[in-house]
């Protein structure tokens, strides 16, 4: 009796060992998918032991501790664990099977909301698995969505606004060279024509050149113009042309900072039917982002000269815009945030950044915009890669 009592506490002893251990590990185990949850819905016991998952895994976790109790804890996480939660989140998630569900489920106040789960397969052992799940309300991410519709266009509003600014100021610069010649060149005739050696031959020249002044002055407004009114519709358009317009509405803002602005084309030019003026708009924010880097860098260096070199690249069914500039360049440290949102190297107010045309290029041609590697001679290139399926 002794030796059975003695079997029997022993086989007690080890079974307890062994199911503490498994409680211990699966508490790890739960605790692993805590480090790996976003924000959505939680289930807590009374040691907080959170966990993200559908019924099943529910079930499985009631089976370890006494009761769950569904409840939001959207700031449960502390910030030291992003990253790790970060790294194992895409880790466990990488090899799992995509699926989604609408869910209507009922609050304590007999409000119904409609919800999206994502779920994916969970397999951390060859025993047992659930499913993660990620439980969106559709009404609160509506609503988040609409309002972010309305941000995008705020910002595009203020982004083009900025835009305007810098024309205007290089249509000022453009303007003032023609306008002074062509008060010299009245005064001249008219100094002539009292003289009395005003011919007729004199008084043609004159009117061509005049002539040919005010279709210049005419161009450059019929450039703005079209750069600033509505693009609803899609048109068909040349993206050289939109290219050559571009730079015509800055060249007046080169030419007073001696910017040197060289344009290659390569391949015969084509036509797509899109929004010209959104890519004017995106084109004119990287020329001026150019513009911009090379004044500063001539502020610490006088002596060097300031060039922008834009090549257009017509190859099969898609046209390649570079610009690269001899400025200052971008730093490393800035190279992976030259995209974020409301990020700009340029003093605050006088710039968006480059994000609203990044998605805006995305949103209406389905074109990437990249920043390349650094060219040899320092500065920045930039490259838009064009599908013209339009």
């Amino acid at each position: 009796m002794l030796a059975l009592g003695y079997s029997l506490f022993l086989i007690s002893s080890l079974l307890a060992l062994w199911l503490y251990r498994r409680w211990r590990a699966s508490e790890r185990l739960l605790q692993g998918v805590l480090e790996t949850v976003s924000s959505p819905l939680y289930y807590t016991d009374e040691h907080l032991l959170c966990i993200r998952c559908n019924e099943p895994m529910r079930l499985f976790a009631c089976s370890i501790t006494d009761s769950l109790e569904g409840r939001y804890f959207p700031e449960l996480l502390s910030k030291e664990s992003a990253a790790f939660k970060k790294e194992t989140d895409e880790q466990l998630l990488k090899s799992g099977i995509p699926m989604a569900f609408f869910w209507e489920p009922v609050d304590s106040k007999g409000i119904k909301h409609r919800c999206l789960v994502h779920k994916r397969r969970w397999s951390p052992s060859k025993k047992r698995h659930g499913i993660i799940c990620e439980i969106v309300d559709m009404e609160s991410y509506l609503n988040l969505h609409e309002k972010n519709r309305h941000l995008d266009r705020y910002l595009a509003q203020q982004s083009k606004l900025a835009e305007l600014g810098q024309i205007l100021l290089a249509i000022t610069h453009q303007w003032n060279k023609p306008i002074v010649d062509l008060s010299i060149d009245i005064q001249r005739l008219q100094k002539e024509y009292h003289q009395e050696s005003l011919t007729p031959e004199k008084f043609a020249d004159f009117a061509r050149g005049s002539i040919q002044t005010l279709h210049h002055l005419s161009n450059t407004i019929g450039d703005f113009y079209s750069f600033i009114k509505p693009d609803f519709k899609k048109r068909e358009f040349s993206p050289y042309e939109a290219l050559l317009e571009s730079i015509a509405l800055l060249q007046g803002r080169f030419d007073y900072h001696f910017i040197q602005c060289h344009l290659r084309l390569i391949g015969k030019p084509k036509r797509l039917c899109g929004h010209k003026g959104l890519l004017k708009q995106a084109l004119c924010t990287l020329l001026n982002n150019a513009c911009d880097s090379i004044v500063e860098s001539h502020s610490s260096s006088p002596a060097s000269k300031g060039k922008i070199f834009v090549t257009l690249c017509f190859r099969g069914d898609s046209c390649r815009f570079i610009i690269r500039d001899n400025g200052l360049g971008v730093s490393e440290e800035k190279r992976e945030r030259i995209f974020y949102p409301f990020f700009t190297t340029k003093p605050h107010g006088h710039g968006l950044g480059l994000s609203i045309a990044k998605e805006f290029l995305l949103e209406k041609f389905n074109a990437p915009l990249t920043l390349l590697p650094p060219p040899k001679g320092g500065g920045a290139r930039f490259e838009i890669l064009l599908p013209m399926e339009g």
